[in-house]
């Protein structure tokens, strides 16, 4: 090949692209710049090839690069792209730095946006990974790379690798065997798509990802900000308390409030992400709320079947979401520790002539947070009669120890969204309940008011009108803390005398 090849009479190739599998073009017709690439598929299947990428020529979105034209020239298969003046995702992470989570998220509402558009006209883009995602100098992300073959995959897939592909904008590499454990509320998405029971909904994710895109996390705020004023906290809590009271009005509890989760929007409105763990149910729907828990979970009978889709237990990685099928090898930027964003590797990272995982194997489905056993709860609940008004719980008080029944001091620090039980933010019962949601929307205001989380020993500095109501909501007693009610008229009045 030459550069002074003309493709179909009318595309005269320039010089190659990135890694050489594309090619610059001049377009004679429409006198602009394109991008072009060959189809390379087998010669029984071109014809099928192009007539698929022929369907994706028809398909226009505001974040989806276009493709212009498919033709055939000298038995060869092309296709033609619209040129982008940018640099891919992963070409901008590698040469920088990973990612902060708003600009990821942003990124995500792009990709997402053309999927979610592509899928309702029947295309399956199958392509999906940090290097068909382009960033333009303008900020925006266009996603690249249709027309490709896809045969058998399905869209479940593109949701995976828009998972895998986050992942590698924010930790700076594919999720591999060991997923982001961070405690905010992306990388919680991220592990929440990649798990093998299939992605959440795509509203929900569209939802959150959204949100990530224009709001800080409570935590980045108090990171820094420091300490807010009471009125504030307590503004923050009556908004998150409406949250748990319709979820908790339904029947079910959230399970991992911390302040990772609550995002402030420009005006400092707070909104409760929702939890992505599997669903949890407390409590039949009723008024009495806040005041109940459940036992914890007994232990299923009877063998373990894992999920459909699911590794057998034997296996360190679970096979990829039905619908992947290995169609051809990453390019060779991504390969060195086996990232698969989209086709391309061996499903659980198998060496079938071996059949023994590699080392670096990617987690087709990506890796179920495993449950963790609830923790024992910590001592120091009020006495019988105490008021709201009197010293906080011996838990919270100076000097106090941390008597937990495993003789260890809970980690500062928020968990992994979703692996919340054994954090500092996680009811000292150890149970998901609405009781226990109330308790650890009390430790997120105390960490908001006095600066750091609730460990044994702090003590109520700065939190002025807030004090009462943080010592009822941490009480060691779950049949003692307020009721929705009774705590929303205490917010209520810790507002008022703060404004």
């Amino acid at each position: 090949m030459t550069q002074t090849r003309k493709l179909g009479g009318r595309y005269r190739l320039l010089n190659p692209l990135g890694g050489g599998t594309l090619l610059l073009a001049f377009d004679e017709h429409e006198h602009r710049d394109v991008v072009v690439r060959m189809l390379r598929v087998p010669a029984e299947s071109r014809e099928l090839a192009v007539i698929e990428a022929r369907r994706a020529a028809g398909f226009a979105h505001p974040s989806a690069v276009p493709l212009l034209d498919v033709l055939v020239d000298s038995g060869e298969a092309w296709l033609v792209m619209e040129f982008v003046s940018g640099a891919s995702l992963e070409q901008s992470v590698r040469a920088r730095r990973p990612l902060a989570v708003q600009q990821a998220a942003r990124i995500g509402v792009c990709v997402l946006s053309a999927l979610e558009a592509a899928h309702a006209a029947g295309i399956v883009h199958g392509r999906v990974n940090p290097a068909n995602v382009l960033l333009t100098g303008t900020g925006r992300a266009l996603l690249t790379g249709f027309g490709m073959p896809a045969p058998g995959m399905r869209e479940s897939a593109d949701l995976w690798s828009l998972a895998a592909t986050l992942h590698f904008a924010v930790e700076g590499r594919p999720p591999g065997q060991a997923p982001a454990t961070g405690a905010d509320p992306l990388r919680t998405l991220i592990r929440a798509m990649l798990r093998p029971a299939g992605t959440p909904p795509t509203p929900l994710v569209a939802a959150t990802l959204a949100r990530l895109a224009v709001d800080t996390p409570l935590d980045h705020v108090l990171a820094a900000r420091g300490p807010l004023p009471p009125g504030e906290v307590a503004a923050i809590g009556l908004a998150v308390l409406d949250q748990l009271t319709a979820l908790h009005t339904g029947g079910a509890c959230h399970g991992a409030v911390h302040p990772g989760a609550i995002l402030l929007d420009a005006a400092g409105r707070a909104t409760l992400m929702p939890s992505l763990a599997p669903a949890r149910h407390a409590l039949p729907p009723g008024p009495a709320l806040g005041r109940h828990a459940l036992p914890p979970p007994a232990p299923p009978s009877g063998p373990t079947t894992p999920p459909p889709g699911a590794a057998p237990p034997d296996w360190p990685q679970p096979a990829p979401p039905d619908g992947r099928t290995p169609l051809q090898s990453p390019s060779p930027s991504l390969q060195e520790g086996a990232p698969p964003y989209g086709s391309g590797a061996v499903p659980n990272g198998r060496d079938p002539a071996q059949g023994t995982p590699r080392e670096g194997a990617p987690p087709y489905g990506g890796v179920a947070v495993p449950p963790g056993a609830a923790p024992p709860g910590w001592a120091g609940s009020r006495a019988p009669g105490e008021a709201a008004s009197q010293a906080p719980p011996a838990s919270l008080r100076e000097g106090a120890p941390a008597e937990r029944g495993d003789g260890h001091t809970p980690t500062q620090g928020a968990p992994p969204y979703g692996g919340f039980q054994g954090s500092v933010y996680a009811p000292p019962e150890g149970v998901v309940s609405a009781a226990g949601d109330l308790w650890s929307l009390g430790a997120v205001l105390f960490a908001a008011v006095e600066g750091r989380p609730p460990v044994p020993g702090a003590a109520l500095a700065r939190a002025g009108v807030m004090a009462p109501v943080l010592v009822g909501l941490l009480s060691g007693d779950p049949a003692r803390r307020p009721a929705h009610g009774v705590l929303r008229r205490e917010l209520l009045a810790a507002l008022a005398h703060a404004g």
